[in-house]
């Protein structure tokens, strides 16, 4: 219940910030229509349909409904339907790639069901679709932020892994000094905010290079890093279902993705006070020889 609200308070979060982002919509259960002389970056619509008659630069997503592209849509970047479907008419342009993922047709796809029968069996999916969801929000609104810590976690596993256990470790010893202070209460909830949203990033950003790894060995290194994150995050949740080791596997990708967010913080803020050292006047030393003496 606790992972589901939290999916769901951070999908809103992020809606939100999908609103400020010009040239893009963001829509939470509503539909989203771009006309023919439209031309926008993303759309995104969570809880409906979208429909798209124009150009679009980057990509289209809708989390629970459909995507339709009519004869003049042009989308350069990928078309993504979680648990619904894309229809494209005769004349739509899409440059990258078409995910259409459908969990009440997984029986068809897999020919099984690792979830309990009837309708309830579909509430199953909720957790992994927010997580989708949250992912896919994520890296279209923080892409560079997604790449640069993607090759640094590939370049620095051994580092990231130590920082997130240091982290981890340090996490509940920080809470109780804060009360401890008792000044320090009003911060407790900054602090637990902050931590549970770079764990989500950095999650989410191990997800990502798990997708480019398995990509890679299908010898297709040239995707976008929405499908790269999206596979990510499937190939996770299948593994999770392996009694034991799934969960080794999901803390591990959580570990490593928290260590490299927790290593990117540490060099901003280093980045900053040698800037701000950089930047301070220089004082100057008087000079003390008498007028006249040269």
């Amino acid at each position: 219940m606790k992972r589901n609200t939290t999916a769901l308070l951070l999908v809103l979060l992020l809606t939100t910030l999908g609103w400020s982002r010009d040239r893009t919509i963001v829509r939470f259960g509503d539909d989203v229509r771009v006309n023919r002389d439209q031309s926008l970056e993303a759309v995104i619509s969570i809880g409906g349909d979208v429909q798209i008659f124009g150009e679009i630069t980057e990509s289209a997503v809708s989390f629970g409904g459909d995507v339709y592209l009519g004869p003049s849509a042009r989308v350069q970047g990928d078309v993504v339907s979680i648990g619904g479907h894309i229809y494209p008419e005769p004349g739509a342009e899409i440059d990258g790639d078409l995910v259409e993922m459908s969990p009440f047709h997984w029986r068809h796809h897999f020919g099984f069901s690792p979830f309990y029968p009837g309708p309830l069996h579909y509430l199953a999916f909720l957790p992994l679709i927010g997580f989708l969801a949250v992912g896919i929000l994520l890296a279209l609104l923080f892409p560079e932020t997604f790449v640069t810590l993607g090759n640094r976690l590939e370049v620095e596993p051994g580092k990231a892994l130590l920082y997130g256990l240091g982290q981890s470790l340090f996490f509940v010893p920080v809470l109780i000094f804060l009360v401890i202070t008792i000044v320090g209460i009003a911060l407790i909830p900054i602090v637990v905010v902050a931590v549970v949203l770079a764990g989500f990033l950095g999650y989410f950003i191990s997800a990502s290079l798990v997708g480019r790894r398995l990509l890679q060995g299908l010898h297709q290194s040239q995707s976008s890093l929405l499908i790269q994150v999206v596979l990510g995050l499937l190939l996770l949740a299948v593994l999770g279902w392996v009694p034991f080791l799934g969960g080794l596997i999901k803390a591990l990708a959580f570990l490593l993705g928290f260590g490299v967010v927790g290593m990117a913080v540490l060099d901003y803020r280093e980045r900053k006070r040698r800037e701000k050292s950089v930047s301070l006047p220089v004082e100057e030393t008087p000079d003390d020889t008498p007028a006249g003496e040269e």
